[in-house]
């Protein structure tokens, strides 16, 4: 199968009852890339995405393409070849196209749903990627993201089905203290922090993943 009919289940998944805005739960309680480093690879699918998509009201009806390399998200590394602590400019490489949005401590690919944090302006401290349609603030809202924590948990999934593969988080935490606003539950493992999205039909989904340095 292509990376196209793979990467379409970023969509399709736990969709049936969702929304395209989440509702907000109040808070409570390593080395540089190289070009030759291998991604992980990232198993085919046969879903195919719908002409619209509740989870994509911003977009309307046109659903997002993903684009860009496929990418594995990597606890304590990175994504595929893109490191933590890797120079803007090699993310700008892997990436095959220039952050979309430079800022002195950001870059930001809104299209393809990766935000790359920077220190003095040079190398990533922190990897955040989102699932589609949420929002990105002034910029907009996140398109698809072409990659998925292996072997295949991706975006829209439910805790349920996460933790088959990855076990029990060792912490949860209520609330987006340090995620994203929409954030209403955030489990963290060994190298990275799963948050987790509530829909308007009260399910919780993953919505974004969190590398930190």
């Amino acid at each position: 199968m292509g990376t196209t009919a793979w990467i379409s289940r970023l969509v399709v998944i736990g969709l049936a009852a969702l929304g395209c805005e989440p509702k907000r739960s109040p808070t409570t309680t390593d080395a540089t890339a190289s070009a030759g480093a291998p991604a992980a690879t990232l198993p085919a699918s046969t879903a195919s995405a719908p002409s619209a998509d509740p989870l994509l009201g911003p977009f309307g009806a046109k659903t997002p393409i993903p684009t860009g390399p496929v990418l594995a998200v990597l606890a304590g590394k990175g994504l595929g070849p893109i490191r933590l602590t890797a120079l803007v400019t090699t993310v700008e490489r892997l990436m095959d196209k220039p952050c979309e949005v430079r800022e002195p401590t950001l870059c930001r690919y809104v299209t393809r749903a990766a935000d790359f944090t920077l220190d003095g302006d040079t190398r990533v401290t922190r990897i955040h990627v989102h699932r589609v349609g949420r929002s990105a603030g002034k910029d907009g809202h996140y398109g698809v993201f072409n990659g998925a924590i292996p072997p295949d948990l991706q975006f829209g999934m439910l805790p349920e089905a996460i933790q088959e593969h990855l076990g029990k988080p060792v912490r949860v935490e209520r609330g987006n203290a340090g995620a994203h606003p929409a954030t209403a539950e955030q489990h963290e493992y060994d190298g990275m922090v799963l948050e987790y999205d509530v829909m308007p039909s009260g399910q919780s989904v993953l919505g974004g993943v969190r590398i930190p340095r």
